[in-house]
């Protein structure tokens, strides 16, 4: 398989030691920048720097990789055009794909995917109601490996109902965080009889009216 794997000078300070030391005619860039935001109007502009086939660390100098170096300048601007804000995101990444002009867009993508994969993953799964932290803590046997196939599935599940069920996606909204949105499900077993999915996220989406009062 290709790989586009991020890599940071902390951790790689043989690999941007070297890439720094290069002449300007030995790193090829490429730049442009688009308009966004309709209220408030926003340049960003997109820097690429990349230099094929370096070494990825002093062990391993005939080991060459395929560095690129990534900015997102994000401008906003004001009425006459004037930028009041600027915000610079950086990454850099390792792959063994070939890194051209024609190219580098899509290894950006596909670079930056990867990330928001691990981060949204592994961040709603820890942190979103799935407590998968917790989990690894039951059993000495099998519990464990039972309980994260169960979660593993149950997100699956929440995933292809976030992306094709229209209730799901209201009752989403609705709640406005998946912790949120699981508090109220749990909630709606314990106390009512449901029947349908629909009627679960129905009552989440409008929830009934119930009074109280002893009087």
């Amino acid at each position: 398989y290709n790989y586009i794997l991020g890599v940071k000078p902390g951790d790689h300070k043989y690999l941007f030691d070297w890439v720094d030391a290069l002449d300007e005619n030995d790193v090829k860039t490429h730049s442009f920048y688009k308009m966004a935001g309709q209220k408030v109007k926003k340049r960003i502009t997109y820097e690429f720097k990349w230099r094929n086939k370096v070494p990825l660390n002093d062990s391993n100098s005939d080991l060459l990789v395929n560095f690129l170096d990534f900015k997102e300048i994000t401008e906003t601007l004001d009425i006459a055009g004037e930028v009041i804000k600027t915000k610079t995101s950086p990454w850099t990444w390792v792959t063994d794909i070939k890194i051209t002009q024609d190219n580098v867009y899509q290894i950006m993508r596909g670079g930056r995917a990867r990330w928001r994969i691990e981060n949204e993953v592994f961040n709603t799964l820890k942190n979103q109601g799935y407590n998968l932290e917790h989990n690894f803590g039951h059993g000495f046997k099998n519990l464990c490996n039972n309980f994260i196939m169960l979660m593993m599935l149950a997100f699956l599940v929440d995933q292809l109902q976030e992306i094709a069920c229209s209730t799901f996606k209201k009752a989403f909204t609705a709640a406005e965080r998946k912790k949120y949105l699981w508090e109220k499900v749990r909630n709606r077993f314990t106390t009512f009889l449901i029947d349908t999915w629909k009627t679960l996220f129905d009552s989440i989406i409008n929830p009934p009216e119930i009074s109280l009062n002893s009087g």
